[in-house]
């Protein structure tokens, strides 16, 4: 069995870049440009199909790789012993409420320095006395790494909750009011012009035409932010956590549990997945369902 899916694990691995290559050439030498067209949709059916092809030969290198033994197999566990290690993790339930710890800090950290730093990037994006005032101290901490502040977040605030809701907030804050700020400008003048000119007010422009036409700018720098907030967070749960997935990566570590150490990063992963769908799908496409026809009309 095992040599059947070595077999199938080869194949996937060759096939599916050679498959890829035929049809870029084909685009290339035939003209059409039905691969290969600039930002044109595709079927569905066709996206599906190749998301899903790109991760089966992830799948299919890491198998054939880790059954030949190609890397020591101490630091490459094959998929099988991976997948068993990750249906461990739920065992006993332990492993919910670390991912309940670690979704929680995520939703505190996130939300409060999304929402004020979204509001002076506003400020900053429309006026350009307050754009003085914040970029440029903004662009000088934005410069510093926040791991740098970790040992003042440790004075200031002991190795507690506090320490790992703030490292999150600082981790995406200063970007979060540069990327807003740099979407509010790219609004058109032209709809402050003619909001003007139909008598709409200072405070009308500012939550009526400004706002409006960058939420789907704004939204993507959220869908972006928030992976960071991940990544801020696995290093806080590391600092002395005994809850949540960074604990169980430290845990994995520290007793050579190296399935299991690939077990939490993927779930890790499939958190962030279900995240980035969330405002994909939700906010992207229900909510500012409204932009595609604005953009067209």
């Amino acid at each position: 069995m095992s040599t059947f899916i070595l077999f199938i694990a080869l194949a996937v691995t060759l096939s599916f870049p050679s498959i890829l290559v035929y049809l870029i050439l084909t685009d290339s030498v035939r003209q059409k440009a039905r691969f290969l067209e600039f930002r044109k949709d595709i079927p569905r059916f066709t996206f599906r199909l190749l998301a899903l092809g790109s991760f089966l030969w992830l799948l299919s290198v890491w198998t054939a790789v880790s059954s030949t033994q190609w890397i020591d197999p101490h630091l490459l566990p094959t998929p099988q012993a991976v997948a068993e290690a990750f249906v461990g993790l739920f065992s006993g339930g332990q492993v919910l409420f670390d991912i309940g710890i670690s979704v929680t800090r995520i939703l505190v950290g996130f939300f409060p320095a999304a929402l004020t730093g979204t509001f002076i990037g506003l400020l900053a994006g429309n006026f350009r006395s307050l754009y003085a005032v914040i970029i440029p101290p903004n662009t000088f901490v934005r410069y510093i790494p926040p791991t740098a502040f970790i040992a003042l977040l440790i004075v200031w605030f002991g190795l507690g909750e506090p320490l790992k809701v703030s490292l999150i907030a600082l981790g995406i804050f200063f970007f979060l009011v540069q990327m807003t700020m740099d979407a509010v400008r790219a609004v058109p003048l032209e709809y402050l012009e003619v909001a003007y000119t139909l008598g709409t007010r200072r405070g009308g422009v500012f939550w009526r035409v400004t706002l409006p036409a960058a939420l789907p700018d704004i939204m993507v720098i959220w869908r972006i932010n928030i992976s960071a907030a991940w990544t801020f967070l696995v290093v806080a749960e590391f600092l002395g956590a005994t809850q949540g997935l960074g604990r169980l990566l430290n845990e994995s570590f520290r007793y050579n549990r190296i399935p299991q150490l690939y077990a939490t990063i993927l779930l890790i992963g499939f958190i962030g997945l279900i995240f980035d769908l969330f405002f994909e799908w939700i906010l992207m496409k229900a909510r500012l369902s409204w932009r595609k026809y604005y953009v067209e009309s």
